[in-house]
């Protein structure tokens, strides 16, 4: 273990610090922002701040470990994962601690860390107590156990404090910049071995729409200039700012700004890898985890004191990470709250009317894929926020009304949805974002109205478990929560609440269960109106309400050529598998 301190600039540009160098990971991440001490009044300390004896202040053994790992019988262990395993701690240590973080400045201590041989200052004594208090531990004055291994936690290299929190109800702090457009645009100047490409590239564009989910803000990735640069460095890196080796600085970002503003550095000397702890000993650092953390510097906010917020200091690893309510309120005081989204016109979903003669006349015929009515299947069915509907095959899409294919189609999808191939797997238009989602192989595009959102396409690894489906249904609200299916030969996985949790415990499923349903199908489709649709070749079945089964009324299955495009009648009657 190195026990060593080397001098470096902190990326957060408060001053020259101590920084300790361990061989034990220290996620350290570092924003930019002023150097700030609390000074809590004396009224708020307790009323036995004084000098007292050295050894009474620091009131833990040089490694409270020791003894407990020296007496660990064989074949057992109390060690954590390496991520979390504590480093050993000193007395040097927890008054280096205290200056690099920003909560004692021993320039303005008028006695000195010592106020007199072998004592403790009154200044030393309370930026224990502020770390307590910031760190929600019971705030003693000493460097007792709890306060020692909250120090040895795995942390943001950022100072805790370097401005006052934003009111008496608010908890976290911003760093005194932000951006001044709401459309920004990220570049990734290189990539860790540690991970696939395609890995890196969807971390890092999830972790930005952590933050585009709650604001205004658009991220986009170039390949030129941009605002927020994002490169993978291990040592000396030309900002001043040099990573050490695996184990201690983890990665640093700055506050918005021009020139390095903005910018994330992440150590190349990290072991990287996608979601949490899996091998005692031998785990990685989750690379969204960090980078979302490291981009709320990127955008201006800096600390917070709640235990649950993305912007605590404290670095954790979450399998679910959800925002805060205070990195919420945050970064809404710096940017304001998400647009509107289109409210859905009224414009009813297509309502199979088999038993009456279409109003408009049969579609003109075509060749291949754009024959409106030869009965062939279709790849995928979808909608938007204002409800019109649309059907893929191939190369080409058609608009639906409730009367059958809406005038001057089919036309070519190139043509309409730039960057949208033909030959689709799937869409999916999710009710919560208002966003249509096209799946391909082993990538998805995401879609707001018929325009492509900047960063698509994307790996489906997004999702998890699944590397390519036959079809998508967005379910809507089940007991309060949000539900999503993906279907793939006669298999279907469940998504409670969107991507980034993964499918949901107990999945895949056999389709079989779903009652009356083909045991493999092509597309999937919810209408405006809340009625879900399964299709297989020119056949399609409705749902019954709340129900994994067919709606047992409407003489289920049904042509989709005639109840959805207004044929005649289906030129090619196809025979629908089990």
């Amino acid at each position: 273990m190195k026990s060593f301190y080397v001098f470096c600039l902190a990326a957060c540009l408060y001053g020259t610090l101590l920084v300790p160098s361990s061989a034990h990971p220290s996620p350290l991440h570092r924003g930019q922002g002023r150097h700030h001490h609390p000074h809590p009044d004396q009224d708020d300390l307790p009323p036995d701040v004084e000098l007292i004896d050295f050894d009474q202040f620091f009131g833990v053994p040089e490694d409270p470990l020791s003894e407990q790992i020296e007496g660990t019988e064989e074949g057992e262990t109390n060690r954590e994962p390496l991520s979390q395993q504590p480093k050993g701690f000193n007395k040097n240590d927890g008054m280096l601690y205290l200056q690099q973080f920003g909560y004692y400045n021993m320039s303005e201590d008028p006695t000195g860390m010592l106020g007199s041989l072998g004592t403790i200052s009154p200044m030393m004594r309370r930026a224990v107590i502020n770390f307590q208090r910031f760190a929600n531990i019971p705030t003693t004055g000493v460097i007792d156990e709890k306060t020692a291994e909250m120090m040895k936690m795995p942390r943001c290299g950022c100072p805790d404090v370097v401005a006052p929190p934003s009111g008496p109800v608010a908890r976290y702090t911003r760093l005194g910049s932000r951006w001044q457009k709401n459309d920004l645009t990220y570049r990734i100047n290189n990539f860790t071995p540690d991970l696939p490409r395609d890995q890196v590239v969807d971390a890092i564009a999830r972790a930005f729409d952590v933050w585009s989910e709650v604001t205004p803000l658009t991220f986009r990735r170039v390949s030129g200039p941009a605002d927020i640069e994002i490169r993978f460095a291990a040592g000396s890196h030309g900002d001043g700012n040099a990573f050490d080796s695996r184990g201690g600085v983890l990665a640093h970002a700055y506050q918005p700004g021009g020139g390095i503003g903005g910018d994330a550095h992440f150590d190349e000397s990290e072991v990287w890898q996608i979601g949490g702890p899996s091998i005692a000993f031998l785990s990685g650092t989750d690379l969204f985890s960090v980078a979302a953390h490291e981009f709320g510097h990127s955008l201006g906010l800096g600390h917070s004191q709640v235990n649950s917020a993305l912007m605590a200091p404290f670095y954790r690893y979450q399998s679910r990470l959800r925002l805060d309510r205070d990195d919420i309120n945050g970064i809404q005081s710096l940017y304001g709250g998400p647009q509107p989204r289109p409210r859905p016109q009224p414009t009813p979903a297509p309502r199979p009317q088999p038993t009456k003669p279409p109003v408009n006349p049969p579609p003109p015929g075509g060749e291949g894929d754009a024959d409106t009515c030869s009965g062939k299947s279709f790849d995928a069915f979808t909608r938007l926020a204002n409800g019109t509907m649309y059907a893929f095959r191939g190369k080409y899409f058609w608009q639906l009304t409730e009367r059958g294919v809406s005038p001057g189609y089919p036309q070519l999808i190139k043509d309409v949805w730039q960057g949208l191939p033909g030959n689709l797997d799937a869409a999916m238009f999710y009710e919560i974002n208002g966003k249509t989602y096209f799946f391909k192989g082993g990538q998805f595009w995401r879609f707001t109205g018929d325009s492509m959102d900047s960063g698509y396409p994307r790996s489906i690894s997004v999702w998890r478990t699944v590397s390519d489906i036959d079809a998508a249904l967005y379910y809507g609200e089940w007991d309060g929560r949000t539900r999503s299916y993906f279907f793939k030969d006669g298999q279907y996985w469940r998504y409670t609440g969107g991507a980034r949790a993964g499918a949901d415990s107990g999945y895949p499923r056999s389709l079989s269960l779903w009652r009356g349903f083909p045991t493999r199908i092509d597309a999937a489709f919810t209408s405006a109106d809340g009625t879900r649709y399964i299709f297989r070749k020119d056949r399609y079945w409705k749902l019954a309400a709340n129900r994994a089964a067919v709606d047992t009324n409407g003489g289920y299955p049904r042509s989709v050529a005639t109840d959805f495009l207004g044929c005649a009648k289906t030129l090619v009657d196809l025979e629908v598998e089990p």
